[in-house]
């Protein structure tokens, strides 16, 4: 079964496998990229995600670093460092 693209979330913060990367207060959207590369600047920890529902918005679709607002916020699936 595809699940579609991959997402990558980077942050400071710890995330176990399970939790959700919630949106931030003052946008009301979490946010994560389909480049594995991008994404890791955000942060010193980078997770791969899957979206919390189909609430996706793709912000810079035709950019090689395309970004992914969603107001559910994203799932981590696995942290790869």
């Amino acid at each position: 079964m595809d699940r579609g693209p991959q997402f990558w979330h980077g942050s400071d913060h710890e995330f176990n496998e399970g939790d959700t990367v919630e949106p931030g207060k003052e946008q009301g959207l979490a946010f994560a990229s389909t480049n594995q590369d991008y994404a890791g600047v955000y942060g010193k920890g980078l997770y791969e995600v899957e979206p919390i529902g189909d609430d996706l918005w793709s912000i810079y679709p035709d950019s090689e670093n395309p970004v992914h607002a969603s107001p559910n916020g994203f799932r981590v699936i696995k942290r790869h460092r």
